[in-house]
C-alpha cells in the first residue's frame, strides 16, 4: 500500500504484508524496515543517507527483498527495480528498462513480476533477470497483482484491459490457456488468492461487494456484502484453510466473513438456483471499528488474520485447528498503529494489543 502525505504525517511511504502475513515491511524516507507481525517484533531496520524507499517486497522470509526509490529524495529510481540481498546489505540484481514509475513489484523463488500503469511484466529470478513474459493490462496505476510464491502453484493474477475483468495465468505453463472472466462492472480495486490459489477475491471502486471465484474455471463461488454505502476496501485476506476472509475499508472497519455453507442453509434444496439466493450476498459476522480511523480520519490501513488463525504445526488432522478458540485479526495503519482484535464465532471482539511500530526499540 503505497501512502500519501496527505494522509498521514509520517515517514511511512510504503505498508505491505509478507506473502504469508507473518510479517510486515515499511519503505520510509530514509530507508525500510521489516517487522514479525504476530507477536510485534522490529525485525530489521536498514537506514540510507542518501535517499527513500517507496516499495518494499519480501520472499516470505529469506533474505532477498525488492525495493524501488521513492519519497523527496529516493535512494533508487522509481523506474527501476533493485533485488536486495538482506544478509550482504547489497543490491544484487536489477531491472531498468521501464521509462516509467514501477507500481508494484512481486516475488516467487523463480520469478520476478514488475507491474507497470498498463502492463505486467515477468522476469527470471536470476542476475541478471531476463524478460519471459509482459501481458497487456487495462488502466492499473495499483499496480494490483498476485503472485501465488507456494511450491507447485505460479498462479499470477492481475487486471485485464476490460474493466473489471480479471486474468489468471500458469507461470508454470504460460502458453497453456488463460483464464479471463469478469468479476465485476467498475475498476478494480483488491485482488487476492487464497493459500492454496483454488480460490481468487476480488474488490471494485464501489466497495460495496466482494467476490469470490474458482480459478479452475471462473465460476463466482461466494458474494460477500461489506455494505450498501461505496467505500474503498484497502485489502483482502483469507485466513490459512479459507473458511474465514477479512476485508479492510475507508470506513475504518474490518470485517469478518465465514466462506462456510450452513448445512442448515442446503438441506432439502435441490434446486441450484435457490441454493445460489441463499448463498449470495452474504454479510459479515463481525464487524471491528479501528480506532481513530473513521470518515473524517481516513488513515489507510491493512488487515490480516493474527498467529492465532494460524494451523497447529505437525497436526494429523486434515482440517484446520486453531490454537485457540478465538481467531484474531492484526491490522496495521499508515501512521504506524499497530492493532490486534480477537474475535470468536459470535461476532464478539475485543482489542488485544495496541502499539506503534514505527516507535519500538530497535
Amino acid at each position: 500500500m503505497h501512502i500519501s502525505n496527505n494522509y498521514v504525517n509520517s515517514n511511512l511511504l510504503y505498508l505491505g504484508f509478507n506473502q504469508d502475513s507473518a510479517c510486515f515491511a515499511c519503505g520510509m524516507q530514509d530507508g525500510f524496515r521489516i517487522y514479525n507481525t504476530d507477536p510485534l517484533i522490529e525485525k530489521e531496520r536498514f537506514e540510507f543517507e542518501d535517499g527513500g524507499i517507496g516499495y518494499v517486497e519480501m520472499l516470505f522470509r529469506c533474505k532477498y527483498l525488492a525495493l524501488v526509490g521513492g519519497g523527496q529524495h529516493p535512494k533508487y529510481s522509481p523506474e527501476e527495480v533493485m533485488i536486495w540481498d538482506d544478509v550482504r546489505k547489497v543490491p544484487i540484481a536489477e531491472i531498468h528498462d521501464f521509462n516509467e514509475e514501477v507500481c508494484s513489484v512481486k516475488l516467487r523463488r523463480d520469478r520476478i513480476v514488475v507491474v507497470l500503469a498498463r502492463s505486467v511484466r515477468v522476469y527470471t529470478f536470476a542476475s541478471p533477470p531476463q524478460l519471459l513474459l509482459t501481458f497487456e493490462t487495462g488502466p492499473n496505476q495499483r499496480g494490483l497483482c498476485h503472485l501465488l510464491g507456494t511450491t507447485g502453484c505460479a498462479l499470477l493474477a492481475f487486471p485485464a484491459v476490460k474493466v473489471g475483468s480479471v486474468r489468471i495465468v500458469d507461470l508454470a505453463n504460460p502458453e497453456g490457456s488463460c483464464l479471463e472472466f469478469s468479476a465485476h462492472t467498475s475498476p478494480l480495486t483488491c485482488l487476492t488468492f487464497n493459500m492454496d490459489g483454488s480460490l481468487l477475491a476480488t474488490a471494485s471502486e464501489k466497495g460495496t461487494l466482494i467476490r469470490i471465484f474458482s480459478t479452475a474455471h471462473g465460476a463466482k463461488v461466494h458474494e460477500l456484502r461489506r455494505g450498501t454505502n461505496p467505500a474503498l476496501i484497502y485489502c483482502i485476506r483469507f485466513n490459512p484453510d479459507s473458511s474465514l476472509l477479512c476485508a479492510a475499508s475507508s470506513n475504518g472497519t474490518v470485517h469478518v466473513f465465514s466462506l462456510k455453507v450452513p448445512k442448515s442453509s442446503t438441506t432439502g434444496f435441490t434446486d441450484q438456483k435457490i441454493l445460489r439466493k441463499i448463498l449470495s450476498a452474504r454479510p459479515s459476522f463481525a464487524r471491528i471499528s479501528v480506532p481513530n480511523v473513521n470518515k473524517c480520519h481516513r488513515i489507510p490501513f491493512l488487515c490480516a488474520f493474527g498467529s492465532d488463525s494460524l494451523p497447529l504445526m505437525g497436526s494429523e488432522s486434515s482440517s484446520i485447528n486453531c490454537l485457540n478458540a478465538d481467531d484474531s485479526i492484526v491490522v496495521i495503519c499508515a501512521d504506524g498503529s499497530y492493532y490486534k482484535f480477537a474475535f470468536n464465532s459470535k461476532g464478539e471482539h475485543w482489542r488485544q494489543k495496541s502499539a506503534d511500530f514505527l516507535e519500538l526499540n530497535y
